[in-house]
Protein backbone atom coordinates (compact mmCIF):
# COMPACT_ATOMS: atom_id res chain seq x y z
CA UNK A 1 0.00 0.00 0.00
CA UNK A 2 2.31 2.72 0.79
CA UNK A 3 4.84 1.77 -2.03
CA UNK A 4 2.02 2.73 -4.37
CA UNK A 5 1.52 5.85 -2.62
CA UNK A 6 5.30 6.41 -2.60
CA UNK A 7 4.73 5.71 -6.49
CA UNK A 8 2.17 7.86 -6.92
CA UNK A 9 3.71 10.47 -5.36
CA UNK A 10 7.08 9.84 -7.47
CA UNK A 11 5.11 10.01 -10.85
CA UNK A 12 2.31 12.02 -10.25
CA UNK A 13 -0.68 9.53 -11.45
CA UNK A 14 -3.27 7.43 -9.66
CA UNK A 15 -2.42 4.21 -12.45
CA UNK A 16 1.39 2.80 -11.55
CA UNK A 17 2.70 0.27 -13.50
CA UNK A 18 3.88 -2.92 -11.63
CA UNK A 19 7.12 -3.20 -13.04
CA UNK A 20 7.61 0.50 -12.00
CA UNK A 21 7.06 -0.08 -8.86
CA UNK A 22 9.05 -3.69 -8.29
CA UNK A 23 12.05 -1.57 -9.94
CA UNK A 24 11.84 1.24 -6.78
CA UNK A 25 11.12 -1.56 -4.47
CA UNK A 26 14.65 -3.32 -5.74
CA UNK A 27 16.58 0.24 -5.90
CA UNK A 28 15.00 0.97 -2.18
CA UNK A 29 16.52 -2.62 -0.94
CA UNK A 30 19.25 -2.71 -2.91
CA UNK A 31 20.95 0.72 -1.36
CA UNK A 32 19.57 -0.21 1.98
CA UNK A 33 21.90 -3.01 1.65
CA UNK A 34 24.81 -1.23 0.30
CA UNK A 35 24.76 1.19 3.00
CA UNK A 36 24.29 -1.64 5.71
CA UNK A 37 27.64 -3.09 3.88
CA UNK A 38 29.79 -0.20 3.73
CA UNK A 39 28.83 0.49 7.69
CA UNK A 40 29.94 -2.66 8.61
CA UNK A 41 33.48 -2.23 7.12
CA UNK A 42 34.17 0.53 8.03
CA UNK A 43 33.23 -0.29 11.51
CA UNK A 44 35.76 -3.57 11.42
CA UNK A 45 38.18 -1.87 9.75
CA UNK A 46 38.48 0.95 11.94
CA UNK A 47 39.36 -1.14 14.99
CA UNK A 48 41.43 -0.42 17.33
CA UNK A 49 44.87 -2.04 17.37
CA UNK A 50 44.85 -5.04 19.57
CA UNK A 51 47.43 -4.84 22.57
CA UNK A 52 50.82 -6.49 22.14
CA UNK A 53 53.89 -7.78 24.60
CA UNK A 54 57.44 -7.61 22.95
CA UNK A 55 60.52 -9.32 23.95
CA UNK A 56 64.19 -8.50 22.12
CA UNK A 57 65.26 -5.87 19.82
CA UNK A 58 62.86 -3.76 17.32
CA UNK A 59 64.10 -5.04 13.68
CA UNK A 60 63.14 -1.13 12.84
CA UNK A 61 63.06 2.26 13.62
CA UNK A 62 60.05 5.63 12.16
CA UNK A 63 60.65 8.55 11.19
CA UNK A 64 58.81 11.62 11.43
CA UNK A 65 57.49 13.62 8.54
CA UNK A 66 55.61 16.99 8.72
CA UNK A 67 55.51 17.51 5.19
CA UNK A 68 53.26 14.30 4.41
CA UNK A 69 50.43 16.40 3.35
CA UNK A 70 48.82 19.78 4.26
CA UNK A 71 48.26 20.34 7.80
CA UNK A 72 49.41 16.56 8.07
CA UNK A 73 52.12 14.54 9.66
CA UNK A 74 53.20 10.84 8.64
CA UNK A 75 55.40 8.11 10.95
CA UNK A 76 56.67 6.04 8.35
CA UNK A 77 59.70 2.93 8.91
CA UNK A 78 63.35 4.12 7.97
CA UNK A 79 64.53 0.40 6.79
CA UNK A 80 63.98 -2.81 5.94
CA UNK A 81 61.98 -1.86 3.25
CA UNK A 82 58.91 -2.10 5.53
CA UNK A 83 55.66 -0.22 4.75
CA UNK A 84 53.99 0.93 7.85
CA UNK A 85 52.85 4.42 8.72
CA UNK A 86 50.62 6.38 11.08
CA UNK A 87 48.65 9.53 10.22
CA UNK A 88 47.14 12.37 11.43
CA UNK A 89 43.73 10.02 11.33
CA UNK A 90 45.45 7.89 13.92
CA UNK A 91 45.10 4.87 11.90
CA UNK A 92 48.42 2.62 11.31
CA UNK A 93 49.04 1.46 7.77
CA UNK A 94 50.59 -1.63 6.23
CA UNK A 95 51.63 -2.84 3.27
CA UNK A 96 53.82 -6.00 2.50
CA UNK A 97 56.51 -6.64 1.83
CA UNK A 98 58.29 -6.91 4.63
CA UNK A 99 55.43 -6.38 7.51
CA UNK A 100 56.25 -6.42 10.84
CA UNK A 101 54.16 -7.75 13.64
CA UNK A 102 53.91 -5.20 16.24
CA UNK A 103 54.84 -1.34 16.79
CA UNK A 104 55.47 0.06 19.85
CA UNK A 105 55.02 3.66 20.44
CA UNK A 106 56.59 5.95 23.40
CA UNK A 107 54.54 8.98 23.98
CA UNK A 108 56.33 12.69 25.06
CA UNK A 109 55.32 11.55 28.77
CA UNK A 110 57.97 8.37 28.44
CA UNK A 111 55.35 5.58 28.23
CA UNK A 112 55.41 2.67 25.96
CA UNK A 113 52.64 1.02 24.24
CA UNK A 114 52.90 -1.62 21.87
CA UNK A 115 50.24 -2.70 18.98
CA UNK A 116 49.68 -5.82 16.95
CA UNK A 117 50.47 -4.32 13.69
CA UNK A 118 47.38 -4.05 11.08
CA UNK A 119 47.31 -7.66 8.97
CA UNK A 120 45.40 -8.57 5.54
CA UNK A 121 42.54 -9.30 8.04
CA UNK A 122 42.06 -5.79 9.45
CA UNK A 123 42.68 -4.73 5.59
CA UNK A 124 46.12 -3.57 6.85
CA UNK A 125 44.94 -1.07 9.04
CA UNK A 126 43.92 -0.01 12.89
CA UNK A 127 43.56 2.69 14.90
CA UNK A 128 45.61 4.18 17.76
CA UNK A 129 43.91 6.13 20.87
CA UNK A 130 44.00 9.63 20.07
CA UNK A 131 45.66 10.36 23.64
CA UNK A 132 48.84 8.23 21.45
CA UNK A 133 48.64 9.01 18.36
CA UNK A 134 48.78 12.96 19.40
CA UNK A 135 52.02 12.39 21.55
CA UNK A 136 54.65 10.43 19.72
CA UNK A 137 57.97 10.62 20.49
CA UNK A 138 59.07 7.74 18.96
CA UNK A 139 58.37 4.59 17.67
CA UNK A 140 59.50 1.56 16.79
CA UNK A 141 58.63 -2.25 14.69
CA UNK A 142 58.88 -5.92 15.90
CA UNK A 143 59.19 -8.56 13.79
CA UNK A 144 58.03 -12.22 14.08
Amino acid sequence: MYLILFARLIYGTSRVQPSLLRHHLFNMHFSSFISAAALFVSARAGGLCADATVTGDAITGFRFSSGYCPGGWQWYSRDKGTTITLNPDCQMRQASPNTVTAVCIRNKAGQNKCVKAPTDADQNFCGIPTDWCNSIDNMWGWGN
